[in-house]
């Protein structure tokens, strides 16, 4: 359930039932009705499917997490992130990163500046 309205929000930048005007109206919508919240448009035919899913009211109809992995919506973004993970990758091999040595250089020489500017002897 948490899972499907996080993607939901996710998706539209606002909690799901946010049309409602307060927390409580909400909360009563969830409780009387059915109805999972509203999609946004802008998602798969798997993500809709994969949100369905998650808002099945009974939990013990509800696919548990190791189903869920194994869904259409799942397993493509997994394989989208595996042909682009080689070319982030190589973006952050490319740029320039102080070593260790660089960094504790830096780290002392800071340190110093602190100590010499709080004893006032710059």
């Amino acid at each position: 359930w948490s899972l499907g309205c996080t993607i939901v929000e996710m998706a539209t930048g606002k909690p799901p039932w946010s049309q409602y005007t307060s927390q409580v109206a909400a909360m009563f919508q969830i409780a009387v009705s059915e109805d999972p919240p509203q999609y946004p448009a802008k998602l798969s035919s798997d993500a809709y499917d994969f949100l369905d899913l998650c808002f099945i009211r009974d939990f013990r109809k509800r696919p548990n997490a190791s189903f869920l992995l194994k869904h259409a919506f799942v397993d493509n973004q997994v394989q989208a992130s595996r042909n682009k993970l080689p070319t982030i990758t190589h973006q952050i091999s490319k740029k320039k990163s102080p070593g260790l040595v660089e960094r504790r250089l830096i780290r002392n020489r800071s340190a110093s500046d602190v100590s010499a500017s709080s004893s006032g002897t710059e």
